[in-house]
């Protein structure tokens, strides 16, 4: 498979459809991880057909995930990988509604221990978007981020859907899914080191970027999104070849190992280089005994990375020398004194709005009431300012101190439970003799999976707390959530994942008591039996539950529809934008209604045709049409100042056009308020607030 459709790669390269080798390359790592990821289900093992079908969606979207991009959308990532999951979490939903009617399939398959909170996080995202300031908004997301609401419940049904389709034997095979995932970032990542590094300005990277990065950001968009993926996943990658039996393989996982270290130090993110350093100390306890049996291998395997990296450093600007000077740059106007401003901000919001916040994806337009005076006047009026760069005050400030309970819940069950399988697989295993020392036990595996996860889960959220959230950081992080789903899955029955998560001293197994995976009322390898021999009772019934699966199929199958339909709407309208003709525009507020920033540029357009000529004949409807979209701009995106800034002054110009209707000057005024209500700091509000007052008392 993976052959063939790198030869058609190259084929389609030869005819012409494809412009860059680099690209074929790009595409033919995707392709192989894939393939490899598909191959692995057999490591899996044989499963009953819907839940066989559930487990290839979450392969495709271990794999799609974080190579997706489109650059011909000004959301290169993070709206075609929205897409793809909320697509993915219907069909996810759909398989599970037709098992449930046919096959046998019962809830209760879904507690895993993470169940409340994933569940309460979901209610109180919803409640939040219906009184959120930009309910619209908070219901897809802003433009750029999309972080709303469907994201949310996307990622809880991905993470249950995790937990419940693997078992725990099949955790390496997942971690191995995972390396061979990343594999395709990593070739684009070497495609950008030779560009910025090796050899600066070459034309290998296939997609011609309009970024100020000088840092490797692969199908990330950014540096710091890029190395909080590979904190993430670095600890996966490592147990995966301390586990693995294979020689060959061990040393393919080790080189991965290496180069992902390499691009993490590339990418320069200070927040992921201290979230590597905060799962790496916890991932050399969990792997302590396997270090001491190896203690010379590590030692030297330590020795010449350290030597390695000492080069690079030292090695001037080129590879790591700019980039590690960069790091100790703290003074006014760095990145470490804007993160302060932008905190101190979320901190006063959350303040003034306790309860339900402002709602979710709503901190870039509520932020400029709250920044910090300082911070405004080096940055500007007009700077953006996308989130507030920690995880934890970014979900107080938009879903109000509840919100900012449950994020801190999530980690803290996280990070329970997975002490709690930890200290279960080390109970089992000091019960057990080894009497093959080289290599690990059931129980010493199960603990350095855990140990794993572990690392994985606490990286995150260190270096989610100096950086904003990401469709794929936080696909990455649901996904490591589903993983220790699955291991408390394989450790405890049913009423002790249902329980408290914190009783991890003197944590042992029960035995005797079948655990949450196994469930005898669903059966991975259940087959029905054939229809001879059916009794009338028996052939009814049968006929009912084929009656409920179909219409439960067409239902699922009509939701998939329409939400494919509005997605690939959202996207197309996306391109259209990104196109920038006034026609291609037209068409993305068609497609795509409740995006604000469509009308504000069809409206600021039309205003620079009237500055251009104010004295045409066509003047006055060339600025209605320029007021007309920007009401509907500042209508979607109210608590944006600049939405309002610009309304109020179309409207003041409108006013000079139509002296005589004094009511353009009462709803400019009101505007402008407004405007300098939510950013008290934009100074270019005042004169034309002052502007508007002399107009209308000039009537």
């Amino acid at each position: 498979m993976w052959l063939a459709a790198t030869a058609f790669f190259f084929i389609l390269r030869a005819g012409g459809a494809i412009q860059s080798i680099p690209l074929c390359v790009f595409l033919s790592a995707i392709a192989g991880a894939l393939s490899f990821g598909l191959d692995q289900l057999r490591a899996v093992g044989p499963a009953q057909p819907l839940l066989r079908l559930r487990q290839i969606v979450l392969v495709g979207l271990l794999v799609a995930m974080p190579s997706l991009f489109d650059p011909t959308t000004i959301d290169i990532d993070n709206l075609p990988r929205l897409v793809l999951l909320v697509v993915a979490s219907v069909l996810l939903l759909g398989i599970w509604a037709v098992d449930a009617v046919w096959g046998g399939w019962r809830p209760r398959r879904l507690v895993n221990g993470f169940q409340w909170v994933l569940l309460g996080t979901v209610v109180w995202f919803a409640v939040t978007t219906l009184t959120s300031a930009e309910p619209r908004i908070s219901f897809i997301g802003r433009q750029g981020s999309y972080e709303g609401f469907i994201l949310v419940a996307s990622l809880a049904v991905l993470a249950s859907a995790m937990a419940e389709s693997f078992s725990s034997e099949s955790l390496p095979a997942l971690f191995r899914m995972i390396v061979a995932s990343t594999v395709p970032v990593l070739v684009y990542g070497a495609i950008q080191i030779y560009g910025f590094d090796v050899h600066k300005g070459s034309s290998l990277d296939f997609v011609p970027w309009h970024v100020p990065f000088h840092n490797v950001f692969a199908s990330m968009g950014n540096p710091n999104h890029l190395g909080g993926y590979f904190v993430t996943v670095l600890p996966l990658g490592i147990v995966a070849a301390v586990l693995t039996k294979s020689r060959w393989q061990r040393i393919v996982l080790w080189v991965w190992v290496a180069l992902t270290i390499v691009l993490l130090l590339q990418t320069a993110a200070r927040g992921a280089w201290l979230g590597g350093l905060a799962g790496g100390a916890i991932l050399v306890v969990g792997l302590l005994p396997r270090l001491r049996a190896g203690a010379r291998t590590v030692g030297i395997a330590a020795g010449g990375g350290l030597v390695v990296a000492v080069a690079l450093i030292a090695g001037g600007s080129r590879f790591l020398g700019a980039k590690a000077s960069a790091l100790l740059q703290f003074g006014s106007g760095s990145s470490v004194s804007q993160r302060y401003g932008y905190w101190s901000s979320a901190f006063r919001l959350a303040v003034h709005h306790p309860l339900v916040g402002t709602g979710p994806d709503t901190f870039a337009a509520t932020y400029t009431r709250y920044q910090d005076a300082t911070l405004a006047k080096e940055l500007g009026s007009g700077f953006f300012v996308n989130g507030a760069h920690n995880v934890f005050l970014s979900w107080m400030a938009n879903e109000g101190f509840p919100g900012l309970v449950l994020m801190f819940a999530l980690f803290v069950f996280g990070l329970a439970w997975g002490i709690r399988a930890w200290m279960s697989a080390r109970a089992g295993a000091d019960d057990e003799a080894a009497p093959d020392q080289s290599a690990p036990l059931m129980n010493d595996a199960r603990r350095y999976l855990v140990a794993a996860l572990v690392a994985a889960f606490v990286g995150y959220f260190v270096q989610a707390s100096f950086d904003v959230e990401q469709v794929e950081t936080l696909f990455i992080l649901f996904i490591v959530l589903g993983m220790l789903g699955i291991v408390n899955r394989g450790a405890w029955p049913v009423h002790r994942l249902v329980g408290s998560p914190f009783g991890s001293r003197g944590v042992r197994p029960e035995p005797g008591i079948e655990k949450a995976e196994r469930d005898s009322a669903y059966s991975p390898l259940e087959s029905r039996p054939r229809s001879y021999g059916r009794s009338s009772r028996q052939a009814q019934q049968q006929l009912r539950r084929l009656a409920l699966a179909l219409t439960a199929g067409a239902l699922g199958i009509t939701a998939l529809g329409v939400t494919f339909w509005r997605a690939d709407a959202i996207w197309r309208a996306d391109h259209q934008a990104w196109l920038g003709s006034q026609t291609s525009i037209t068409k993305a507020t068609q497609l795509n209604p409740w995006e604000p920033s469509y009308f504000l540029t069809l409206g600021q357009a039309a205003l620079d045709a009237y500055s251009r000529s104010p004295h045409s004949s066509d003047a006055l409807a060339i600025v209605q049409a320029g007021v007309g979209f920007l009401r509907q701009s500042a209508a979607l995106d109210g608590a944006n100042s600049l939405a309002q800034e610009a309304y109020g002054g179309a409207l003041m110009d409108q006013a000079k056009l139509e002296p005589s209707n004094k009511s353009l000057l009462r709803d400019a005024l009101a505007a402008l308020r407004l405007a300098k209500q939510e950013n008290p700091f934009n100074t270019n509000v005042d004169p034309m607030i002052a502007a508007a007052e002399t107009a209308l008392a000039s009537h």
